[in-house]
Protein backbone atom coordinates (compact mmCIF):
# COMPACT_ATOMS: atom_id res chain seq x y z
CA UNK A 1 0.00 0.00 0.00
CA UNK A 2 2.47 2.65 1.11
CA UNK A 3 5.32 1.71 -1.26
CA UNK A 4 5.49 3.90 -4.33
CA UNK A 5 8.42 4.22 -6.74
CA UNK A 6 7.33 7.72 -7.84
CA UNK A 7 8.74 10.66 -5.93
CA UNK A 8 6.40 11.61 -3.09
CA UNK A 9 4.89 15.06 -2.80
CA UNK A 10 7.07 16.59 -0.08
CA UNK A 11 6.24 19.19 2.53
CA UNK A 12 7.67 22.70 2.20
CA UNK A 13 8.39 25.49 4.64
CA UNK A 14 5.26 27.21 3.30
CA UNK A 15 3.21 24.11 4.23
CA UNK A 16 4.65 24.20 7.75
CA UNK A 17 3.86 27.90 8.09
CA UNK A 18 0.27 27.17 7.00
CA UNK A 19 0.02 24.40 9.61
CA UNK A 20 1.38 26.76 12.27
CA UNK A 21 -1.39 29.22 11.33
CA UNK A 22 -3.97 26.47 11.81
CA UNK A 23 -2.49 25.61 15.21
CA UNK A 24 -2.55 29.29 16.23
CA UNK A 25 -6.24 29.49 15.35
CA UNK A 26 -7.05 26.31 17.29
CA UNK A 27 -4.87 27.21 20.29
CA UNK A 28 -4.79 31.04 20.49
CA UNK A 29 -3.67 31.02 24.14
CA UNK A 30 -0.46 29.10 23.37
CA UNK A 31 2.76 30.50 21.84
CA UNK A 32 2.65 28.48 18.62
CA UNK A 33 5.36 30.28 16.68
CA UNK A 34 8.99 29.80 15.77
CA UNK A 35 11.57 30.09 18.52
CA UNK A 36 15.19 31.12 18.04
CA UNK A 37 16.50 29.44 14.89
CA UNK A 38 13.16 27.72 14.41
CA UNK A 39 12.90 28.11 10.63
CA UNK A 40 16.36 26.66 10.14
CA UNK A 41 15.48 23.74 12.42
CA UNK A 42 12.29 23.10 10.45
CA UNK A 43 14.14 23.23 7.13
CA UNK A 44 16.58 20.65 8.45
CA UNK A 45 13.72 18.44 9.66
CA UNK A 46 11.98 18.74 6.29
CA UNK A 47 15.11 17.41 4.58
CA UNK A 48 15.30 14.20 6.61
CA UNK A 49 12.58 12.15 4.84
CA UNK A 50 13.59 13.37 1.39
CA UNK A 51 17.26 12.57 2.03
CA UNK A 52 16.28 9.14 3.32
CA UNK A 53 14.26 8.59 0.14
CA UNK A 54 17.09 9.84 -2.10
CA UNK A 55 20.10 8.27 -0.42
CA UNK A 56 18.75 5.21 1.36
CA UNK A 57 16.02 4.25 -1.10
CA UNK A 58 13.19 4.36 1.46
CA UNK A 59 9.98 4.16 -0.58
CA UNK A 60 7.48 3.42 2.18
CA UNK A 61 5.27 6.48 2.67
CA UNK A 62 4.42 5.49 6.24
CA UNK A 63 8.09 5.33 7.15
CA UNK A 64 8.71 8.68 5.47
CA UNK A 65 5.76 10.24 7.35
CA UNK A 66 7.14 8.84 10.60
CA UNK A 67 10.47 10.48 9.79
CA UNK A 68 8.68 13.81 9.32
CA UNK A 69 6.90 13.37 12.65
CA UNK A 70 10.09 12.40 14.47
CA UNK A 71 12.30 15.07 12.90
CA UNK A 72 9.83 17.94 13.29
CA UNK A 73 8.85 16.93 16.81
CA UNK A 74 12.44 16.60 17.98
CA UNK A 75 13.67 19.92 16.54
CA UNK A 76 11.74 21.99 19.08
CA UNK A 77 11.43 24.73 16.47
CA UNK A 78 8.32 26.19 18.11
CA UNK A 79 7.92 27.67 21.57
CA UNK A 80 4.89 25.39 22.02
CA UNK A 81 3.03 22.93 19.82
CA UNK A 82 5.95 20.90 18.45
CA UNK A 83 4.22 17.52 18.82
CA UNK A 84 0.99 18.85 17.31
CA UNK A 85 2.89 20.34 14.37
CA UNK A 86 4.82 17.10 13.93
CA UNK A 87 1.67 14.97 13.82
CA UNK A 88 -0.15 17.38 11.49
CA UNK A 89 2.85 17.44 9.18
CA UNK A 90 2.99 13.65 8.94
CA UNK A 91 -0.76 13.47 8.34
CA UNK A 92 -0.66 16.14 5.63
CA UNK A 93 2.26 14.39 3.93
CA UNK A 94 0.34 11.11 3.88
CA UNK A 95 -2.89 12.73 2.67
CA UNK A 96 -1.00 14.52 -0.07
CA UNK A 97 0.30 11.12 -1.16
CA UNK A 98 -3.12 9.40 -0.96
CA UNK A 99 -2.78 7.70 2.41
CA UNK A 100 -4.83 8.49 5.51
CA UNK A 101 -4.40 7.56 9.13
CA UNK A 102 -7.35 5.99 10.92
CA UNK A 103 -7.55 6.21 14.71
CA UNK A 104 -9.13 3.26 16.48
CA UNK A 105 -10.16 5.73 19.21
CA UNK A 106 -9.80 9.45 19.85
CA UNK A 107 -6.31 10.43 20.93
CA UNK A 108 -4.68 7.11 20.01
CA UNK A 109 -2.24 8.52 17.45
CA UNK A 110 -1.50 11.53 19.64
CA UNK A 111 -0.50 9.18 22.44
CA UNK A 112 1.89 7.43 20.06
CA UNK A 113 3.51 10.73 19.09
CA UNK A 114 3.93 11.64 22.76
CA UNK A 115 5.56 8.25 23.43
CA UNK A 116 7.87 8.67 20.43
CA UNK A 117 8.93 12.16 21.50
CA UNK A 118 9.55 10.95 25.07
CA UNK A 119 11.77 8.12 23.74
CA UNK A 120 9.34 5.58 25.19
CA UNK A 121 8.91 4.06 21.72
CA UNK A 122 11.41 3.44 18.96
CA UNK A 123 10.99 4.99 15.55
CA UNK A 124 10.69 1.49 14.08
CA UNK A 125 7.87 0.57 16.47
CA UNK A 126 6.14 3.87 15.71
CA UNK A 127 6.40 3.17 11.98
CA UNK A 128 4.95 -0.32 12.42
CA UNK A 129 1.98 0.93 14.43
CA UNK A 130 1.31 3.76 11.95
CA UNK A 131 1.28 1.20 9.14
CA UNK A 132 -1.45 -0.74 10.96
CA UNK A 133 -3.62 2.38 11.02
CA UNK A 134 -3.17 3.64 7.47
CA UNK A 135 -5.40 3.24 4.41
CA UNK A 136 -5.04 4.30 0.81
CA UNK A 137 -7.47 6.99 -0.33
Amino acid sequence: MANNPAEPLWLTLHDIEDLISVLKEKHPQQPVHFGLGGKGKILSALDRPRNTWLHEGEMNLINLAALYIHAIGKTHALLDGNKRLAFLSGSVFLNRNFVRLVEPRDGFLGELVIALMANEMSLQDFQAILAQHADEI
